[in-house]
């Protein structure tokens, strides 16, 4: 019995291939082993035509070996050849794919491996951003803030709790780095920003700060413009003909009918972080094709699965991977904490 990717049942069909190209992203080890009997059809063909060659010297002068008998005698040989591969065969197609198996990766395979090496770098030692790197900034602001208040001094401590929350909060703003060491130290100093750029909008910021987790790696792949300066683009918003700031141009992954290739872009570039983001809600916003997304918007994993559909992103499988990093222990815990 035949399945359902199988190669050219006839030697006149030529898109056997073609097909097994087109479904491999759905069933990589049906596709790996009609492409292996494939590949022994053709080394069929070829031993029995060089078979009949030396067989045509010997016949040579026979009034039966006419062109009209090797035309249709090479017919039955590539039928024959695919008949052989779709059976047992020579035993070709199975080394084939004994070999190539253990290379194989499925989908599944393929997001747990990208969404475990985004969620990895949890594991990995802070070296920056220490408790006795960020007080003294605290201790400045405070003074700062005293030195410059020009207003009467109040005697009761709501005036000196405004003063502490305003250089605390400040504090926090001016201390958010470029870059991040950890996916704690990423989510700690963009959570808060998060939060009140999608309340706005009713996105939950969970699921918004797992969506630039996984466009940056956490903050470690910050997109670049040329002089090497931050461009603060935490969504991979290209820059298209009506954007009129700044764009950084760098080589981009984008998947081409299942398949993924490198490719230059220009991407808009920001003044800051909550820049990044309230753009991207009047990305979302402004875009009718993202209409739909923003109807679910109350339910996440939806809303994602809309983005996705309207073609937000090229990668078949950028919602579920967004859904599972939101859901991750790391992202639950220091938003908590945040």
């Amino acid at each position: 019995m035949k399945s359902d990717l199988s190669s050219a049942q006839f030697y006149t069909q030529l898109d056997g291939l073609g097909k097994i190209k087109a479904k491999a992203n759905k069933n990589p080890e049906q596709a790996l082993t009609e492409a292996a009997k494939q590949f022994e059809s053709v080394f069929l063909s070829m031993m029995l035509k060089n078979m009949r060659k030396a067989n045509d010297m010997i016949a040579e002068g026979n009034y039966l070996n006419s062109r009209e008998e090797k035309f249709f005698r090479d017919m039955l040989d590539s039928q024959l050849a695919i008949e052989m591969a779709e059976s047992k065969g020579i035993g070709l197609a199975d080394q084939i794919i004994k070999q190539m198996k253990p290379f194989l990766q499925t989908p599944q395979d393929t997001e747990k491996k990208e969404t475990e090496a985004v969620l990895s770098s949890e594991k990995k030692p802070t070296t920056t951003h220490k408790n006795d790197d960020i007080k003294p900034l605290k201790d400045i602001h405070i003074g700062e803030a005293a030195k410059n208040d020009k207003t009467p001094p109040v005697n009761n401590s709501t005036h000196k709790k405004e003063i502490a929350k305003e250089a605390t909060k400040s504090t926090k703003l001016m201390s958010i780095p470029e870059m991040f060491d950890s996916p704690t130290t990423f989510i700690k100093s963009l959570y808060p920003i998060a939060e009140k750029v999608a309340s706005a909008v009713g996105i939950d910021p969970r699921f918004m700060l797992a969506q630039a987790a996984l466009e940056t790696g956490w903050g470690k792949r910050m997109i670049r413009q040329t002089d090497g300066s931050n461009s603060y683009n935490l969504f991979g918003i290209k820059a298209n003909k009506r954007w009129q700031g700044d764009k950084a141009n760098i080589s981009t992954t984008e998947y081409r009918q299942g398949v993924a290739v490198r490719e230059r872009a220009d991407f808009r570039s920001y003044e800051s972080y909550e820049a990044s983001m309230r753009d991207y809600v009047d990305f979302l916003q402004q875009n009718p094709r993202y209409k739909q997304a923003l109807s679910v918007k109350e339910n996440p994993e939806q809303f994602l699965l809309e983005l996705q559909r309207a073609g937000y992103a090229t990668d078949p499988r950028y919602a579920k991977k967004i859904i599972n990093i939101a859901n991750s222990q790391v992202m639950n815990q220091a938003s908590l904490q945040g």
